[in-house]
């Protein structure tokens, strides 16, 4: 990869990172009440980072390679996949306060956010621009939309924030191959929302699995290789989808 890839990359982490970051709900809240500011903002700044996205890659000339033109409709069902593993430890004992209209509508902001940006933009760079093979685009894309998620270090316990790296990586690589198979962004956007909703529940499986505390105490280690272990098969999931994407290049 070229140093004006790896800046072009982290530039737009940067900026998108800034801009869901803005303190919009600190005006709102003059006008609405509380909570009503902090999903408001997230929708803004949510539309904001989308439209952005949009113009960005017509710029860029990166819309088809993106996923944001020119799907490929035949393979749509293999959309699922995530809602079937790891989606159903999301079905597990689910929150009813989990299914609001409005937190979903976040959650699917959310998700056409971090898509457009990662798999969008920084995939579709890369697909462009960079003689990589497949695997070595998803991951990097993979690995840098794991890294963004280190920022929640400031809000979150450590046990919680390494757990939530690897997940975002896995589920970087299976969405990135995904892209490949669908070239519909947007798609994979709404699928990850749903996802994050699923997984937001109070009464999800996974949430138990992880106690808060010490990242570096002999209970924290075993929960994190137990977690990196229950999703491992999303790995051989992701494998599997990328033999398939091969064979099916080669004919």
């Amino acid at each position: 990869m070229t140093y004006r890839a790896a800046f072009f990359i982290l530039s737009v982490t940067a900026a998108f990172l800034c801009i869901i970051q803005l303190p919009v709900a600190e005006l709102l809240v003059l006008v609405f009440a509380e909570d009503l500011a902090d999903v408001l903002e997230k929708l803004i700044l949510g539309s904001f980072v989308i439209w952005a996205s949009l113009i960005l890659s017509e710029k860029m000339g990166i819309s088809r390679l993106g996923g944001f033109t020119n799907p490929s409709p035949g393979n749509y069902g293999l959309i699922l996949i995530p809602f079937i593993y790891p989606g159903i430890f999301a079905l597990t004992n689910p929150s009813v306060s989990s299914f609001l209209p409005m937190v979903l509508a976040v959650h699917i902001i959310r998700g056409l956010c971090e898509e457009v940006v990662y798999r969008g933009i920084i995939l579709g760079y890369l697909r462009k621009h960079e003689a990589l093979s497949v695997h070595a685009g998803i991951s990097i894309t993979a690995l840098i939309f794991s890294c963004s998620h280190a920022v929640n270090f400031i809000y979150l316990d450590a046990v919680s924030v390494v757990c939530q790296l690897l997940y975002a990586f896995y589920m970087g690589l299976l969405f990135g191959v995904l892209l490949h198979f669908t070239n519909n962004v947007w798609l994979l956007g709404i699928c990850h929302g749903i996802l994050n909703h699923l997984f937001s529940a109070k009464g999800s499986a996974v949430n138990e699995i992880v106690n808060h505390g010490s990242l570096f105490s002999e209970e924290a280690i075993r929960q994190v290789l137990l977690f990196a272990v229950i999703f491992s098969p999303v790995l051989l999931i992701y494998l599997w989808l990328l033999k398939k994407l091969k064979t099916n290049s080669s004919r």
